[in-house]
C-alpha cells in the first residue's frame, strides 16, 4: 500500500523557467530564456535563443476529454454525500498550471482552470456551435479567484515509509506516477441537483473562447470574473471545458448511514414470491380452485417459509413426460442422467426437478438465458473446439475409406485366401507390403518369412508372374493333366508337377537328333536341389536333354554345359511344401498366436485396423479429448464456459435472485443463504438447453457435457459435472459454495458509498467486542463475491456458514484508497477558505476526510 503525497504545484520543461510576475509589464505569452549549443562545425557555438515565448491562457479554446482522469461525484450520480467536495483529476501532473503565464509566488501558483459547482437555480448551461457555455445567474455564487491557488494540487505515489516531502527533482522525475486534481471547496446542500463546470480563471481564456476583441494585457491577465462583493450584478457567461451533473442525498455522514441500518421487522418475506398455477397451460387442465405456489429464488432466509406443494399438478406433469413418439414438456437433464424419469435406476434429482413445477420454473429460466445469448455462447464454444472440427472431417473421410476398403477386401482378397489357388496367392498379392506390416512385437511379415522355410523369393515378382492363375504355364499344365479340366491348378500343384516331372515331353525328336545319356561333371554345374529318393526328371526346358535315370553326376557328352534355369530354384523351394495347404505352415509363430501365417496376414490387412491407425497418425489429438478418441468415431468435445451465471439471472429480473427484494424496506440489512435446489435446477436448465443448441449447430458433443458450472462469480465451480450427480436435488453443490452467507444491504449508504469495504470480523471471546491486535486470516473474512444492484442494493457473499456468522461482526469501512475531501462545520453551499500562509497541498491535506470504520454485530440480523 502506498501513501499519497500532495504537492502545491508542478511545472516541467521550459515552463519551470518562467519568471514574470503579475503587474503592468506582464505579457499574455510568458517569455523564457534559453541558450542553444551547436556542435560539429568547428568550435561549439553557444548563443541565446531570441524571442522564445510560451503559449498562454489566451491560446486555449478547448480541453481534450482524454486529459480527464476521473471525476467526483460521477456524472449522473445520485445520493452524493453533501459533506464531500467535488473534484476532477487530470492525467498530466502539470496541467492546471500548464498555461499560467506567471512564476510562483513562494509556494503558491495560480491555475488557469477552476472547478465550479453551482445549484440548478444558479446557472444555465447552453451549447453554442460546438462549445458549451454556462450563464451564472447570480455572480454572488461565484468564489473569489484570489484563493484559486489553493484549489489545485498534484498527487504523487511514493513509498509509505518515505514521509519527506518530494523534492523538485522528484517532482520532475516521477511525473509518470503523478496526477493533478482541482477541488471545488464548496459545501453542498442535501437533496439538491448540481452542475459541475470546468471553466478558465483568466479573462484571456474567456476572450479567446468567445472570439471577442482582447483588451490590454492587464485586463486579459486578470480574473475571469470580478471578486465577490463587487458591483457587478448582471449574469456572467463563461466557457465550459467539461461539465456534468449529479444529485446529493439527504444529510448524514458515513457513520450516520451505517447506524441507520435496521433489520426488517417481523418475519422476513424475502426469499419467496407467489406463483399462480391455476392455469398451467401446455395441455394441463386448469385447477378448479385458485392454486398459488411459493416460488423461491437463488437466496433464501436462514429459516425459510415452507413451500406449498401441488401433488395433483406434479402428477399431471409426470404423466406427460417421457412419452415415446409424442411431443411433451422437456425432461430437463435427461441426457446428463442418461435416463428418463420413469427409469428404475434414474437418479433421484431427475424426477424431483421435472415433476415439481417450482423447480421446472428455475430450469426454464436457464433455458431462457441460453436462448437470449445463444450466439455469444456458441462463439465461445467454437473457440474451444479449435481444430477438432477439421479432425472430425478427416475421421469421416477415414470412415468412408474404411468402408470402401472392407468391401474390396471381402470381394478381392478373400478368394485369394480361400480359393483354389491356396494361401500362396494372398501372400504373393501382399508381397510388396510385407516389409511394412508388423508380425509380432519385433518382426515384420517379411522378416518372419526370411526366418521360415518359405524365403521371399517364392513371392517375388518373377514367381508371381510365372505362377499366376490363368497364365501360360498353368494353362499348359492343365492341358497335360486333364485336357477337359477347366478348374485352375493351384500354384502348389503346379510346382509339385514341375518338381516331379509330371509333364513329359511327348513331341517327336527332331530329324537327325540323337539323345545321349550324360552326367554333369563336378564343378561344371549342378542341379540346384537334391531329391532323396531321386525322382525321374525329364526334359523340363525342352527336348535337348533326354530322360535321365539315376543320379546326375557325370559329364554331358557332346553338349555344352548349360546354366540351370532360375525356375529350378523356385521349383526347389516349393518341392518340400507341395503337400502342405499353407505355404508358410512351418513358420514358427510368436508366442500366444495360434493362426497360420496367411491367416495373420489376412487379419493384418483388415481396414478396421489399418485405416484408423493411418488416420490417427495424421491427427494431432490434444490431451483433453484424447479419451474420447475411439477408432474413427468423431472426437467429442465438452466445452466449458466459466461465466458467473447469477449475472445472467439478474438480467431477467433481480426478483429471481432474491425474491421479494422489491418489498424489502430501505435502510435495512438481511442475512440470507444460497438455495441449493433452485441453483442446481437453474444450472441443469442451462446445460440442457445448451446441449440442444450444440446439437442443432453441429457441434461435436454427446449432449452430456456440463457447459455451465459457475454461479456467483467467474469460474467458482459451484457444482461438479452434472452427469456425475447421483443424490437428491440440492445435495450436489460443492461444500465451500453451499456454506455461504449473503448480506443484502439496501439504503442510502449504497448510493453514496458504492465501493465501501464490508467484511466479517472476529469477536473477542473474553470481552465480546471486536478482536484487536494481531489478526490472522481466519479473524477477517473478506467477501467471496460482491454484486451491486443499482441504485441502492448490494449483495455481498462470505464463504462462511450462516450458523457461524452469529459470533462475528460485520465491519463497514470507507474505501481507504480513495481520497475524500470536505470541511466539517461549513454551512450549506458555503466555500472553504484556506488558512493564512497555507499553500494548495496544505489546504488539500486539511480537507481530507479520514475513512471511518464501524462494527455491527451479525447476531442482531438473525
Amino acid at each position: 500500500m502506498t501513501t499519497p503525497h500532495l504537492v502545491a504545484y508542478v511545472r516541467e520543461g521550459l515552463a519551470a523557467s518562467v519568471s514574470q510576475t503579475p503587474g503592468a509589464g506582464a505579457l499574455l505569452r510568458a517569455p523564457v530564456a534559453a541558450r542553444a549549443r551547436v556542435e560539429g562545425v568547428g568550435a561549439p557555438i553557444v548563443a541565446d535563443a531570441p524571442g522564445l515565448v510560451l503559449a498562454g491562457p489566451g491560446d486555449v479554446t478547448a480541453l481534450h476529454e482524454a486529459q480527464i482522469r476521473g471525476r467526483f461525484p460521477a456524472p449522473g450520480a445520485s445520493g452524493v454525500a453533501p459533506e464531500s467536495f467535488a473534484w476532477v483529476e487530470f492525467e498530466r501532473a502539470d496541467l492546471p498550471w500548464l498555461f499560467t503565464p506567471f512564476a510562483p509566488a513562494g509556494n503558491r501558483l495560480q491555475p488557469w482552470l477552476v472547478l465550479l459547482v453551482l445549484r440548478e437555480d444558479e446557472a444555465v448551461l447552453r451549447r453554442v456551435d460546438a462549445a458549451w457555455r454556462v450563464l451564472v445567474q447570480d455572480p454572488a455564487a461565484l468564489p473569489d479567484l484570489a484563493q484559486a491557488f489553493a484549489w489545485a494540487h498534484a498527487q504523487f505515489a511514493r513509498a509509505a515509509a518515505d514521509t519527506a516531502a518530494p523534492s523538485r527533482a522528484e517532482s520532475f522525475g516521477a511525473a509518470a506516477q503523478a496526477w493533478s486534481r482541482i477541488l471545488c471547496p464548496r459545501r453542498l446542500g442535501p437533496a439538491q441537483r448540481y452542475l459541475a463546470c470546468l471553466v478558465p480563471s483568466f479573462r484571456a481564456s474567456v476572450t479567446a473562447a468567445f472570439g471577442t476583441t482582447p483588451g490590454n494585457a492587464g485586463v486579459e491577465l486578470g480574473p475571469a470574473w470580478p471578486a465577490a462583493g463587487g458591483t457587478v450584478s448582471t449574469p456572467i457567461e463563461l466557457p465550459v471545458y467539461a461539465q456534468w451533473t449529479f444529485e446529493t442525498g439527504p444529510g448524514g455522514s458515513f457513520e450516520d448511514l451505517v447506524r441507520g441500518f435496521k433489520r426488517p421487522a417481523g418475519a422476513l418475506a424475502v426469499g419467496r414470491r407467489d406463483l399462480d398455477a391455476s392455469r398451467p397451460g401446455g395441455g394441463l387442465a386448469a385447477s378448479p380452485a385458485p392454486l398459488t405456489l411459493a416460488q423461491d429464488g437463488a437466496l433464501r432466509p436462514a429459516n425459510p417459509i415452507p413451500l406449498v406443494t401441488a401433488p395433483l399438478l406434479s402428477a399431471a406433469i409426470a404423466a406427460r413426460l417421457d412419452l415415446p413418439g409424442r411431443l411433451g414438456p422437456p425432461t430437463y437433464g435427461t441426457w446428463h442422467a442418461a435416463a428418463t424419469t420413469t427409469a428404475p435406476l434414474a437418479p433421484a434429482w431427475l424426477g424431483a426437478l421435472n415433476r415439481d413445477p417450482v423447480r421446472r420454473v428455475a430450469a426454464a429460466l436457464g433455458t431462457q438465458v441460453v436462448q437470449r445469448h445463444q450466439e455469444e455462447f456458441m462463439a465461445a464454444c467454437w473457440e474451444q473446439a479449435g481444430e477438432v472440427v477439421q479432425a472430425n472431417r478427416q475421421l469421416r473421410l477415414g470412415e468412408m475409406a474404411q468402408a470402401a476398403a472392407s468391401s474390396l477386401r471381402t470381394r478381392r482378397l478373400w478368394p485369394l485366401l480361400a480359393g483354389s489357388a491356396g494361401s500362396w496367392a494372398l501372400v504373393a498379392y501382399a508381397a510388396p507390403a510385407l516389409a511394412r506390416m508388423r508380425f509380432g512385437p519385433a518382426l515384420s511379415f517379411q522378416g518372419a518369412m526370411q526366418q521360415s522355410c518359405l524365403p521371399p523369393l517364392a513371392v517375388s515378382g518373377s514367381a508371381r508372374k510365372l505362377l499366376r492363375p490363368g497364365g501360360p504355364l498353368q494353362r499348359r499344365l492343365a492341358r497335360r493333366i486333364d485336357p477337359d479340366a477347366r478348374v485352375p491348378v493351384a500354384p502348389e500343384s503346379m510346382l509339385e508337377a514341375l518338381a516331379n516331372n509330371l509333364l513329359p515331353d511327348t513331341a517327336p525328336a527332331p530329324a537327325g537328333a540323337r539323345l545321349v545319356p550324360v552326367r554333369l561333371l563336378a564343378g561344371q554345374g549342378r542341379l540346384p536341389f537334391e531329391v532323396n529318393p531321386p525322382p525321374v526328371i525329364g526334359p523340363v526346358i525342352g527336348p535337348v536333354i533326354g530322360p535321365i535315370t539315376g543320379p546326375i553326376t557325370g559329364p554331358i557328352g557332346g553338349l555344352p554345359t548349360r546354366t540351370p534355369h532360375p525356375l529350378h530354384a523356385i521349383v526347389r523351394e516349393y518341392a518340400a511344401l507341395a503337400t502342405r495347404t499353407q505355404p508358410a505352415a512351418c513358420t514358427p509363430l510368436p508366442s500366444g498366436r495360434t493362426g497360420t501365417f496367411a491367416q495373420d496376414l489376412w487379419a493384418a490387412l483388415d481396414p478396421a485396423q489399418t485405416v484408423p491407425r493411418r488416420v490417427r497418425a495424421r491427427l494431432a489429438v490434444p490431451a483433453a479429448p484424447a479419451a474420447c478418441f475411439d477408432g474413427l468415431r468423431p472426437i467429442l468435445v465438452a466445452p466449458r464456459l466459466p461465466a458467473a451465471m447469477a449475472g445472467y439471472l439478474l438480467e431477467l429480473s433481480r426478483e429471481w435472485l432474491v425474491p421479494g427484494l422489491g418489498g424489502m424496506p430501505s435502510e435495512s440489512l438481511a442475512l440470507l443463504q444460497p438455495n441449493a435446489e433452485f441453483i442446481e435446477s437453474y444450472l441443469v436448465g442451462l446445460n440442457h438447453e445448451m446441449a440442444r443448441e450444440l446439437l442443432w449447430r453441429g457441434f461435436p458433443t454427446d449432449q452430456r457435457g456440463t457447459v455451465f458450472d459457475s454461479f456467483w462469480r467467474e469460474d467458482d465451480r459451484v457444482v461438479p459435472r452434472v452427469h456425475t450427480w447421483l443424490g437428491t436435488l440440492g445435495s450436489h453443490m460443492v461444500p465451500g459454495q453451499a456454506a455461504l452467507t449473503v448480506l443484502v444491504m439496501r439504503g442510502e449508504l449504497v448510493r453514496r458509498f458504492p465501493r465501501a469495504t464490508v467484511y466479517l470480523h472476529a469477536r473477542d471471546a473474553a470481552t465480546g467486542a471486536p478482536k484487536v491486535g494481531a489478526l490472522s486470516a481466519a479473524d477477517r473474512a473478506l467477501p467471496a463475491f460482491d454484486t451491486l444492484l443499482e441504485p441502492d442494493t448490494r449483495l455481498i457473499g462470505f464463504a462462511t456458514p450462516i450458523t457461524s456468522v452469529r459470533d462475528r461482526f460485520l465491519t463497514f469501512q470507507e474505501e481507504p484508497q480513495t481520497l475524500r475531501f470536505g470541511r466539517p462545520g461549513l454551512s450549506d453551499n458555503a466555500w472553504a477558505v484556506p488558512a493564512a500562509g497555507a499553500d494548495a497541498a496544505q489546504f488539500a491535506a486539511a480537507c481530507v476526510l479520514p475513512p471511518q470504520r464501524l462494527y455491527v454485530a451479525a447476531s442482531t440480523l438473525l
